[in-house]
């Protein structure tokens, strides 16, 4: 079945009376990597936990495939749609395998979880995400980029046709932040699809096959990697702290952005 996520008009506010989010439409497709940028606190982590079913949203519809988020029973989302957090608030006493093992757990058969099909899947899961060697070690004995590494792992493992990612590449050395955004874009091929949250620009640059740009809660602007990652639209919002410019690579052009305290670029 062909993924589809659409959101429309959704707003959060959290107690107190904080608004996180005001009026955002999002539509993720089959074959879209869909990346959400913005300043901290513009709403994007929380964007993601409303279209999850983490949150409550205030106002607005979320569907996944026509269905409302909100009634999908927790087993049926999951099989539909994984989610890869920032890091875990408390850490499983438990080993790596069996700590990805859990992301089987929406398609296990009843009295049949952990069987050896799922065990072998969670292990296929750990070598794509270049954490196999850690299999046998206790999620708090690894490091954070380490952990990263196994989240992204424990919703391969998941098999689900749309993956949220807050900040996949946060703890991440450049080699591992590429091959993690190269694995989230073969898993957007066909009909499956990602939706990522990240202050890396020049990532979007690379791998984005849509950029929607968030400030105060709102969709600033949405289109192609080239409408967004440009001064007009990146300015007004992160102000004048970037340098702009395009590296030719394979016959094609892509448009890099660098923080940049000022003075002349040599």
């Amino acid at each position: 079945m062909v993924a589809r996520l659409v959101a429309r008009g959704v707003c959060h506010t959290y107690p107190g009376g904080v608004r996180a989010l005001d009026g955002v439409d999002v539509e993720l497709a089959a074959g879209e990597v869909l990346v959400v940028i913005g300043p901290n606190g513009s709403g994007k982590s929380t964007l993601l936990r409303c279209l999850a079913g983490l949150l409550h949203a205030s106002a607005g519809t979320i569907t996944l495939d026509g269905a409302p988020v909100a009634s999908l029973p927790a087993r049926q989302r999951a099989r539909a749609m994984a989610v890869v957090p920032q890091y875990l608030p408390a850490l499983p006493d438990l080993k790596v395998v069996d700590f990805v093992l859990g992301g089987r757990y929406a398609h296990a058969r009843r009295f049949a979880f952990g069987r050896s099909e799922d065990l072998a899947l969670a292990r296929a899961a750990l070598g794509r995400a270049d954490a196999a060697q850690w299999a046998e070690r206790t999620m708090n004995e690894l490091s954070g980029g380490q952990r990263q590494r196994v989240l992204f792992a424990r919703a391969l493992a998941q098999d689900a046709r749309l993956v949220l990612f807050d900040e996949p590449t946060s703890s991440l050395d450049p080699e591992h932040q590429l091959a993690a955004f190269e694995s989230i874009a073969s898993l957007s091929r066909g009909q499956g699809a990602s939706l990522v949250v990240t202050h890396d620009l020049n990532l979007a640059s690379q791998f984005a096959t849509r950029i929607l740009l968030l400030a105060d809660g709102k969709a600033v602007a949405t289109g192609s990697v080239s409408d967004i990652l440009r001064p007009s639209v990146l300015e007004p919002v992160y102000g004048r702290c970037l340098h702009f410019g395009r590296i030719e690579s394979g016959g094609a052009s892509r448009p890099f952005v660098l923080p940049w305290s000022g003075g002349p670029v040599q």
